[in-house]
């Protein structure tokens, strides 16, 4: 390969790892600042307005829901999915078109666990922005037990707080690392190439070894 294409190529792909590298970081730090720090936020606020700055809540201030709609979906007995409206704490009518914080849930299996949770008055949860639309069997569900609910008012949020997997981002930073490092090598090894003076064929026999052979009288030998 030719050196200077190689050293082109070199400090392309290593521009390409360095913002790998960046971005990967970033990522990195951004996943760890929103596992060690939830917005607690009331109820009401929530259903007010969205936190724009973090999907990891602690939704406080709240009242449950007088009917949970829950799914055994194998039938051993432990829920799969519990779906259970969040009021406003000092709420106290629903009137008509009332709304509130649908929280579903994949974690608890029976009725005294989800009550064991709620029962701490600050319950961890994520909020999905792209995730506001419920499959239609369970809009379905949740109509029947609240009849009068707008649910293009609610905000549907997960319970528990699962942490961002990390595993990628951290290999992406390691591996840009070696990237780059790799790269600076061949640049450096074909740089250093291609500005060392090259050396100059030994010549092992003299030009003149493959004249004729004279006599002093400078006649061929025979």
């Amino acid at each position: 390969m030719d050196r200077k294409f190689a050293i082109l190529l070199s400090l392309g792909l290593g521009i390409l790892c360095a913002f790998v590298h960046r971005f990967a970081t970033g990522s990195l730090d951004e996943s760890n600042s929103e596992v060690s720090q939830a917005t607690t936020v009331s109820c009401r606020q929530l259903l007010k307005e969205w936190p724009r700055d973090n999907f990891h809540l602690r939704l406080a201030d709240y009242q449950p829901g007088a009917r949970i709609v829950h799914y055994d979906r194998d039938q051993d007995g432990s829920w799969d999915l519990a779906y259970l409206p969040l009021f406003p704490a000092d709420l106290t009518t629903l009137g008509n078109n009332y709304y509130a914080v649908i929280v579903h849930f994949d974690d608890v299996k029976n009725e005294a666990e989800l009550n064991e949770r709620l029962a701490a008055k600050e319950l961890d949860c994520q909020l999905w922005y792209t995730q506001q639309k419920l499959p239609p069997d369970i809009y379905s569900d949740l109509a029947r037990e609240y009849r009068l609910m707008d649910f293009s008012r609610c905000v549907i949020v997960q319970g528990g707080f699962n942490p961002p997997n990390t595993k990628i981002a951290k290999g992406a930073v390691l591996g840009s690392y070696l990237g780059m490092i790799a790269c600076g090598i061949v640049m450096v090894w074909n740089l250093v190439a291609i500005l060392l003076p090259k050396p100059r064929p030994h010549k092992f026999f003299d030009e003149d070894d493959d004249a004729p052979v004279t006599n002093r009288a400078g006649l061929p030998d025979f």
